[in-house]
């Protein structure tokens, strides 16, 4: 159980570095796929990277009662190279001021 602050930065960053390892070694047949579904069951990768990083912000914000505050996500689900910057740019602005 995390019971302060410096556990959960620290499971935090052990969390994000396993994720955008995993993003980065996707390879581009993988980012194109998409689920034959509608809805959030349907979302693609780059959907799913850019609600990510958007939900960290989200919870952050809230955190630091600046209130829930849904961030436009900076990338392009459909353009991978945009994941990573994403996922880095929100990582650094979800940690408590």
């Amino acid at each position: 159980m995390i019971a302060d602050l410096a556990s959960y930065l620290q499971f935090f960053e052990s969390f994000r570095q396993r994720t955008e390892r995993d993003v980065a070694a996707l390879p581009a047949a993988g980012a194109a796929w998409r689920p034959p579904i509608d809805g959030e069951a349907g979302w693609s990768i780059g959907q799913i990277v850019a609600h990510l990083g958007g939900t960290r912000l989200y919870f952050a914000s809230a955190y630091r009662n600046e209130g829930w505050l849904w961030a436009t996500p900076e990338m392009d689900p459909d353009g991978q190279r945009s994941w990573l910057p994403w996922l880095d740019t929100s990582a650094h602005g979800a940690h408590p001021r």
